[in-house]
């Protein structure tokens, strides 16, 4: 199969919907999204490889970054810091950073191949999983230097921050006492304390911390329309309900980085829109009008319009 997509801009006030790219072949469309300044940063093809390339929020002509002789496969930012990991021709994954002022790259991490999987919202810390262990997160500054195991027992699964960047939740095994197998999570602190047990409903997906509280929220797929749960990551370890669509399927959630507004994707009948909410769940409005697409990846600018 072959996928053409294309970039577009939302506005959250109008629902005024914008192309910011024009892609013609599969070829030559983006994939994946990160958003820093007012500059919207993708994956693209250059040449023999799969590298990075950026445009504005007005659209416009893209620029080109130079990310070397390998595959970029992963692109992440948070407060002005951006990485990436590289696929290289000896088949070993790295993590490096870029400046995005000057375009200057460099390799963060070496060894046998190390995977990327989150960035602090604070921009100070990035973790990683490396490939010779199926357990094990790493943790290392976004500025580089040496990285220290963080947690020996987790599974690669998962590397993420809170929403205060002080903790780092990670994912284990347990047992019942049914005798079937269960995920944990651990949320520990960055700079040592008392680790705290948080159990998820088994089919939650899309877990994303909601900035300004200790809350996560996720969707739930055992719910007929996947809508979204949270929980506290704190003592108050209970399960809510917090969207209450009846119809369709919830297939993506953001929030903005002032944690004031939710936006979601949602299929329907007739393709995938994005929806915007109130931080509580509720007064659900369509602002795009998409007729038989699919919502890839939503991410919000950093003015959250």
């Amino acid at each position: 199969s072959s996928v053409l997509s294309n970039l577009y801009a939302v506005d959250v006030a109008s629902g005024a919907t914008r192309a910011i790219t024009s892609t013609a072949n599969p070829e030559s469309s983006p994939f994946g999204l990160v958003m820093m300044g007012d500059r919207v940063y993708y994956g693209a093809l250059h040449g023999d490889f799969l590298g990075l390339a950026s445009t504005t929020l007005a659209g416009g002509e893209p620029q080109t970054h130079e990310t070397g002789d390998g595959h970029v496969t992963n692109i992440s930012a948070r407060s002005g810091k951006l990485l990436f990991q590289r696929l290289d021709a000896d088949q070993q994954m790295h993590v490096w950073g870029m400046n995005p002022e000057s375009g200057a790259i460099r390799q963060l991490t070496a060894g046998g191949g190390e995977t990327l999987k989150s960035i602090s919202p604070d921009g100070k810390w990035f973790t990683y999983t490396v490939s010779d262990s199926t357990r094990g997160v790493w943790i290392m500054s976004t500025d580089g230097g040496e990285g220290r195991l963080f947690s020996a027992t987790a599974l690669q699964g998962l590397g993420g921050f809170s929403p205060d960047s002080r903790y780092v939740v990670t994912l284990e095994y347990e047992t019942d006492a049914a005798g079937l197998i269960r995920n944990l999570m651990k949320v520990a602190p960055i700079e040592g304390g008392p680790v705290v047990d948080l159990r998820l409903p088994q089919r939650s997906e899309d877990i994303q911390a909601m900035p300004g509280t200790n809350r996560i929220t996720f969707i739930d797929a055992a719910n007929p329309n996947r809508n979204l749960y949270f929980t506290e990551l704190g003592a108050d370890a209970n399960v809510r309900q917090l969207t209450h669509f009846s119809e369709g399927a919830v297939t993506d959630h953001q929030w903005s980085d002032d944690g004031k507004q939710l936006a979601v994707a949602r299929r329907l009948a007739d393709g995938e829109n994005v929806w915007l909410l109130k931080p509580d769940g509720t007064s659900p409005k369509q602002v795009t009008r998409f007729t038989g697409l699919d919502v890839l990846q939503m991410a919000w600018a950093p003015d959250n319009t």
